[in-house]
């Protein structure tokens, strides 16, 4: 089966329509958790700890800031 770019394109955003924000979240705090392996022994309980924060506690947080407004993650 050939895909034509116009179908890539639409494939690809229709995937990412697909994640939800708390996926992201976990993306993302994934990713940084990952980070801490670079940190001194030191420092890398601090930064597991800063890495911590559920994605309720995080999205309950952002709430108090920027308040419930469509279209921000």
């Amino acid at each position: 089966m050939k895909l034509f770019p116009g179908g890539c394109v639409l494939f690809v955003i229709f995937g990412l329509m697909a994640c939800t924000q708390q996926q992201y979240y976990e993306g993302l705090k994934s990713g940084s958790r990952s980070n801490c392996l670079e940190y001194p022994e030191s420092e890398y309980e601090d930064c597991i700890e800063d890495t911590g924060k559920s994605y309720d506690q995080y999205r309950d947080e952002r709430e108090e800031i920027v308040g419930n407004q469509p279209g921000l993650l």
